[in-house]
């Protein structure tokens, strides 16, 4: 065994990634076999490292004071929690960055520096800044990123300030974009996006009016196939996103608060009808008692009359209220099976 060539231990190794179980991923003793073992296997390790509050130290003592930070492709510091520290990560981010794929941000511990060490991540395709909960400044954000060609995927923090100076930062590789934070209706309405955006997504921006939405989607929105508008969006109106698919023409899947349509949101559809194949509609639950909601009958109304011919998945929210064993409901779940699809209710 101990002959084995470095790549049938890289074989082993990666077989145990995928297929073994918990236990058999302590590779501490299979690293001890032999030399082809122990480069093998850190190629492994090093490759997706899982990185929790009590071993990120000693990880980021590794790739410092040895050559591992190549092997890394994916860095998740998520479950750092409060750990991290900002020097940390942006030296951490510069070890990594030769082959790095995907940056999950850690709640804090992340700033200029790292937004700045972001720009030799040159192979870098996913960055999720989500869970990040300190103010976070874009300039700084948008000149590491410009020139990353192969980016693909951006998650912006929940909290955050832009500036228009970054209106023409965007990478031009972008497809999948999720806006969170300090964005506004003067910097979406400015904003240069590339045309390869296909997946959108916008929470939590507490700045951005109807106004601000509806051109923003007027410019951008014949481009995407995906489009996420989640609760809260403080400034939105109650019948702010009802042209939405009027807007959005070719869009295939679409997730949308009920907080913000009304029945108008059917109506909006162009006669011959819109080619959406998923529909999620969600719900805060807490909007002022006497205001009308959508009602399944709206829905049901739309697959009568031919609108939404390409749905195929219906999931609506708990919260809306709709009983499962009502005439409305029933009628909408049997519309939905004869057109082949499928409606059901979430439960959170």
């Amino acid at each position: 065994m101990v002959n084995f060539p470095s790549e049938i231990w890289l074989r082993i190794f990666c077989f145990l990634d995928v297929n073994g179980t918990k236990q058999e991923k302590n590779y501490g003793q299979l690293l001890r076999i032999c030399k082809a073992a122990y480069y093998a296997g850190l190629r492994v390790i090093y490759y997706y490292p899982k990185i929790n509050a009590r071993n990120y130290a000693s990880f980021f003592y590794a790739i410092t004071h040895r050559p591992y930070g190549i092997f890394v492709h994916h860095l998740n510091l998520v479950n750092a929690t409060y750990t991290a520290k900002a020097s940390m990560t942006s030296r951490m981010l510069r070890l990594c960055s030769k082959n790095l794929i995907s940056f999950y941000s850690p709640q804090s511990g992340i700033g200029f520096t790292a937004f700045r060490a972001l720009s030799q991540c040159t192979k870098l395709e996913i960055l999720d800044l989500s869970v990040l909960t300190l103010k976070a400044d874009l300039f700084y954000l948008f000149e590491g990123v410009k020139d990353l060609k192969k980016l693909h995927s951006i998650i912006f923090p929940p909290i955050s300030q832009v500036s228009m100076r970054s209106i023409n930062c965007w990478p031009t590789s972008l497809k999948s974009v999720s806006l969170s934070g300090g964005f506004t209706d003067e910097f979406l309405s400015e904003s240069l996006f590339p045309s390869s955006i296909r997946r959108l997504g916008i929470s939590h921006c507490p700045f951005v009016t109807d106004t601000g939405i509806l051109m923003f989607l007027s410019r951008i929105g014949h481009q995407l196939s995906s489009l996420s508008i989640s609760f809260p969006m403080p400034q939105l109106s109650r019948r702010g996103l009802d042209s939405v698919l009027l807007l959005c023409p070719n869009l295939k899947k679409l997730s949308i608060s009920v907080n913000y349509i009304t029945s108008d949101f059917i109506s909006a559809i162009p006669e011959e009808g819109h080619g959406l194949e998923i529909l999620d509609l969600t719900f805060s639950g807490n909007l002022i008692s006497g205001i009308e909601l959508l009602k399944p009958d709206n829905l049901s109304s739309a697959l009568v009359d031919e609108k939404l011919q390409s749905l195929k998945r219906l999931r609506w929210s708990i919260q809306l209220g709709w009983r499962e064993q009502s005439d409305e409901v029933q009628d909408l779940v049997e519309l939905m099976n004869d057109q082949g699809g499928e409606a059901f209710v979430a439960f959170q």
